[in-house]
């Protein structure tokens, strides 16, 4: 966008919108942008991730506009509770169409942190935004930090009560899918999980570290997860080629493959057909899904990771 245009929008927006200060009465909630107030309990809300999609429908909320609706779709198979075909259709995450987001007069933008401030100033002058951060830097456990994420919002649109309701749902399919796994004598079973991706130079692995989702998740169902590096810890997960699986050749590897490129430039390559778990056969594919800070994927990936080890 041009600095022209930006010019004009914030012109557009500002003579829309009066100024408002904060008021004593104004909720205010704290996120990874710090501070955000609402003056009321938001009922129209622009998500602009996958992972604010989540998070509303979670808590029963039907966002009035989004972005890329389709991968939404795509990646979580649209399963219940569904995003409505008539939400607006906002363009990418990482550039969101300014104009049908004033069009819309939302009361609160949900976003990721590192989309959301590209245009922050802009979006601020719409409506309250309100934004966490994909990865949670540090996190010892980025599963609870994801449920905080979820009553933070919940609190932002009135739903404190469906929060609590997702949670212990969530907390019943892990403890039903722990008694699965034990059943079949997986308690304490070594396992890594890693993203498959066609890299420039060839497959591509985001490995994932113990205090990610979905290592937590696999955790909670009962796994002793193999992969616990602090250089790791920053993000949750290292980008990595095949090199480093040598050293959780112990382990059952779970894999979600990303394209079909990736599986191919990673099975072509001796190392990988050499590695135990390859040649044991003790290899899991999942579906791919965007697990990061995202209640209604991490509940998609335990029943993934059980009917994987159940066939």
């Amino acid at each position: 966008m041009t600095y022209y245009r930006r010019h004009i929008l914030g012109s557009m927006v500002l003579s829309l919108l009066p100024f408002c200060n904060t008021k004593a009465e104004d909720l205010c909630i704290h996120d990874d942008l710090g501070e955000t107030c609402v003056d009321k309990t938001a009922s129209r809300v622009v998500a602009l991730d996958q992972q604010s999609i989540e998070f509303l429908l979670a808590l029963g909320v039907q966002p009035v506009g989004v972005t890329s609706p389709t991968n939404y779709r795509k990646f979580t198979g649209n399963s219940a509770p569904e995003l409505s075909y008539s939400v607006q259709d906002l363009g990418l995450s990482s550039s969101p169409n300014i104009e049908l987001i004033m069009a819309l007069q939302p009361d609160l933008i949900l976003g990721n942190i590192t989309n959301v401030q590209k245009n922050l100033s802009l979006l601020k002058e719409i409506a309250p935004v309100s934004a966490f951060a994909s990865y949670p830097s540090g996190h010892s456990d980025q599963f609870n930090t994801m449920l905080s994420n979820l009553r933070t919002i919940a609190r932002l649109v009135g739903r404190a009560t469906e929060a609590d309701h997702f949670c212990k749902m969530l907390d019943t399919t892990l403890d039903t899918g722990y008694r699965r796994l034990a059943s079949l004598g997986l308690t304490s079973k070594p396992v890594v999980l890693g993203n498959i991706n066609a890299g420039a130079r060839g497959a591509e692995i985001m490995l994932f570290n113990q205090n990610a989702l979905p290592a937590q998740i696999l955790k909670r169902l009962g796994f002793s997860y193999a992969c616990n590096d602090e250089r790791y810890r920053e993000k949750g997960f290292t980008v990595t080629s095949v090199e480093t699986l040598m050293e959780f050749e112990n382990a059952d590897f779970l894999y979600m493959p990303f394209n079909e490129k990736g599986m191919e430039r990673l099975i072509q390559t001796p190392i990988w057909r050499n590695l135990r778990f390859v040649r044991e056969k003790r290899l899991h594919s999942i579906p791919y899904r965007l697990i990061h800070n995202a209640p209604l994927s991490t509940r998609l990936f335990q029943t993934d990771v059980v009917s994987a080890f159940q066939s």
